[in-house]
């Protein structure tokens, strides 16, 4: 990004182009790493994948630890969880001058960091977290160590639920299995040398999540001004497509100036034209796929059918796995329109026509599944 002043005098001109800070310019004592580790930790929505609302949108990371320790006496500047239940490693540098210092490269520092923590458990993320939090400074007296572990679960539950679902500490263990998952690793940085860039761009090719982004201080007349950026992996085309909303006669409403993009609207009842009088209450789509499954099961499905979603007797083979029967699971780690297609395929596997179950979304919206 290049900012230029702008003349509006006579007309319009370009002034001087506006040159960034570096981090240790913006305090009267030099900002240090720290403090861009204080300013992520307060306002963790700057990692945020997509474009940042506002410092009041919803974040994707969860702070865990800072400076957490691994076997080899190293330290990482922060851990998080992220909204899709993902360890987060993140390390921190002010310019791309503090890495020429440097013995390692950070990307390979990070890279170092991920191996540590690979075989982290449910367990050991949870105690992390509470760690972190009985040092957070705060105005409360002291509570017992477990105290905080309680406080670890609630919040990673809040942050890793969907809308209106309820998770508990067992659910955790699920979804916080690292074998199941890969972690992710983000570099932030004022800049960044062409080599570091080079070397990111290259594991991200090769299916290694890793993340470049940069936050960039400029000094516009008396204010400071901070740019965010993910540089890498680069916003896709998909990235600048937005959906219409629907209005009420069916038509895409317009409204004047702007665009409206379509929230997430969740499921919350089904009901089956075989059971008039029993409509099933919902929480989300996986909720969705799982009754469903079950439904489709009672009314014949065979199990080594093709509509059946993934499906095994252990549940170590899947990243979000549900039971349906005892001792068998599917997996539920998928999309709204993958789960309406595999409810879709079951149904119409099972001889049923159009309209045989019907959804109703929390925004009132009825959908009949199979489709056709």
């Amino acid at each position: 990004m290049e900012l230029f002043n702008l003349q509006t005098a006579s007309g319009l001109s370009l002034g001087k182009k506006v040159i960034p800070l570096k981090f240790k310019e913006v305090l009267p004592l030099g900002a240090k790493e720290q403090d861009l580790e204080d300013l992520i930790v307060t306002f963790p929505t700057l990692l945020n994948w997509s474009d940042v609302a506002s410092i009041d949108s919803p974040a994707d990371l969860l702070i865990i630890s800072r400076q957490p320790g691994t076997q080899t006496r190293k330290r990482a500047d922060l851990f998080a969880i992220s909204s899709d239940a993902e360890l987060v490693i993140i390390e921190i540098k002010r310019d791309a001058q503090d890495e020429k210092a440097r013995r390692e490269a950070m990307e390979f520092q990070a890279i170092r960091y991920a191996a540590a923590s690979r075989k982290m458990t449910a367990d050991a993320i949870i105690d992390m977290f509470a760690k972190y939090l009985e040092k957070k400074p705060d105005d409360q007296e002291l509570e017992p160590t477990s105290q905080y572990r309680i406080q670890a679960v609630s919040k990673l539950c809040e942050h890793l639920a969907d809308e209106d679902e309820k998770l508990d500490e067992e659910d955790l263990e699920d979804r916080l299995d690292l074998t199941k998952r890969k972690q992710k690793i983000y570099l932030v940085a004022a800049g960044y040398e062409p080599d570091v860039l080079s070397a990111c761009a290259w594991l991200q090719e090769h299916q290694i999540d890793i993340a470049c982004f940069r936050l960039r201080p400029y000094r516009i007349a008396d204010q400071i001004l901070l740019e965010r950026e993910r540089l890498i992996p680069p916003p896709e085309l998909d990235d600048f497509f937005v959906e219409m909303r629907p209005s009420g006669d069916g038509s895409v409403a317009k409204p004047p100036g702007s665009i409206v993009r379509q929230k997430s609207d969740k499921p919350s009842v089904m009901k089956w034209s075989d059971d008039t009088e029993t409509k099933q209450s919902v929480s989300s789509w996986k909720d969705a796929l799982v009754e469903g499954t079950k439904h489709a099961i009672e009314l014949g499905l065979p199990l080594d059918s093709d509509a059946l979603p993934k499906h095994s007797d252990n549940a170590n083979d899947f990243i979000s796995p549900r039971q349906v029967k005892p001792g068998l699971y599917i997996e539920t780690n998928a999309s709204s329109v993958q789960i309406m297609e595999s409810l879709s395929k079951m149904l119409v596997d099972r001889g049923k026509a159009k309209g045989y179950l019907q959804m109703i979304t929390k925004a009132g919206k009825s959908i009949d599944l199979p489709a056709e």
